[in-house]
């Protein structure tokens, strides 16, 4: 049994801050950490850092790169996140294994009595004895055991994401864009999540033709959710078919086509909840387009209800914190659509986009998308009557 006069169980910021300050009172300390990914802790292993490094580099990519551009930029990346944090966990290690007064043990670590810790490493299993054992242990990421979620491939935690070391496989192929608005068509679809359970949608069908607008109601679990997930491709139903035909055979090279990833450039899609970033409202709208001019970009604001942005003191070069910080939920909502109206796709997928506006700035906003946007289709998945009553069509799943 070896003694310390601290053994600390983790190597996190805590942990190893503590440890130094012992050292340098010339107290011995034993610290213990479970793997040699983590020397140093969650920030500098699967945390701030290795999040910062891709963030950065991913604004460093061309909007308009392949995805065999995008594949190798991505292995780049990740190679230079590996690069970072290998050094800073190697950095991190030395500045306590270098420590006369430390020992770092790898391994795990667990009580065996009230002052004593047993360590299992990969060749041997010691005991730790001191007065004073600090824990330092974080939280791990977790699939939770929900059906659809646990067993699939195309969930990840915001540590196996980062673990990827080529972007996920799609069906390859070329964008397939419309030119003109197509019709859209769901027809005897069926979809659950995993086999045996009782399907979200059974046998269901419909239509959002060219230039339509469609309110989609149901209570919480009714299929909302999943229904824009099928549309997107992001999910494939066990039965039925979800087809995209041009509006006008004559004047399209396209004919009828099943949605896949490759059909996906054909919507806009605007979530529920605020998808605003650090910036100006200019560098936001330009997410969008990255091509759009300024005229186009303060139509699509006034379109959108955001025309309070052009009384902002710095108009579209105004600032806004992380989420959108400094604005109102509803502004945030309206910039959002703003920045969908510049993306080239015909069919708008707004997902409780509209939440935190009232009914008469919600008709308002209809009322302009009708006007401005002419021959796009809109599909808005909402709770709220305002809506529905201003859309020509509604949907009850």
């Amino acid at each position: 049994m070896k003694k310390y006069d601290a053994i600390i169980i983790g190597f996190g910021k805590g942990g190893k801050t503590l440890a130094a300050e012992f050292a340098k009172r010339q107290k011995t300390v034993a610290i213990v950490e479970r793997s040699d990914r983590m020397y140093g802790g969650t920030c500098i292993n699967i945390g701030c850092i290795p999040t910062k490094t891709l963030v950065h580099l991913a604004k460093e990519t061309p909007v308009k790169a392949t995805w065999e551009e995008k594949k190798d930029y991505y292995r780049q990346a990740i190679g230079r996140k590996e690069e970072v944090t290998s050094f800073l966990r190697n950095k991190n290690y030395h500045n306590l294994a270098d420590n006369p007064n430390v020992t770092v043990y790898t391994g795990v670590g667990s009580f065996v009595g009230p002052d004593v810790v047993e360590v299992r490493t990969e060749t041997e299993v010691i005991e730790l004895q001191s007065s004073q054992i600090f824990i330092n242990t974080g939280a791990e990421t977790i699939v939770p055991p929900i059906d659809g979620i646990k067993e699939n491939p195309r969930v990840y935690t915001s540590t196996s994401i980062m673990e990827l070391e080529e972007l996920p496989a799609e069906a390859s192929g070329a964008s397939q864009l419309f030119l003109q608005t197509p019709n859209l068509q769901l027809k005897d679809v069926t979809f659950s999540y995993s086999t045996g359970d009782r399907p979200i949608l059974n046998h269901f069908s419909c239509n959002f033709p060219a230039g339509s607008c469609t309110a989609v109601l149901g209570e919480t679990g009714a299929g909302k959710t999943t229904l824009i997930r099928l549309l997107l491709a992001l999910a494939d139903p066990q039965e039925g078919s979800i087809t995209l035909s041009p509006a006008n055979i004559t004047q399209s090279s396209l004919s009828t086509l099943e949605v896949s990833p490759q059909t996906r450039s054909n919507f806009v899609y605007v979530p529920q909840g605020n998808t605003l970033f650090s910036g100006t409202i200019r560098d936001n709208l330009l997410m969008g387009n990255p091509h759009a001019t300024e005229a186009e970009m303060l139509q699509a604001l006034r379109t959108a209800c955001a025309d309070f942005v052009l009384s902002l003191p710095d108009g579209i070069d105004a600032n806004l914190n992380e989420q959108g910080g400094g604005l109102s939920e509803g502004q945030a909502q309206r910039i959002a659509i703003a920045r969908a109206l510049l993306r080239p796709g015909h069919i708008l997928l707004l997902d409780e986009a509209t939440s935190a506006l009232d009914p008469e700035t919600e008709r308002q906003l209809i009322k302009n998308l009708r006007r401005d946007c002419t021959g796009k289709t809109f599909i808005f998945i909402t709770h709220h009557l305002a809506v529905a009553e201003a859309c020509e069509a509604t949907i009850q799943l």
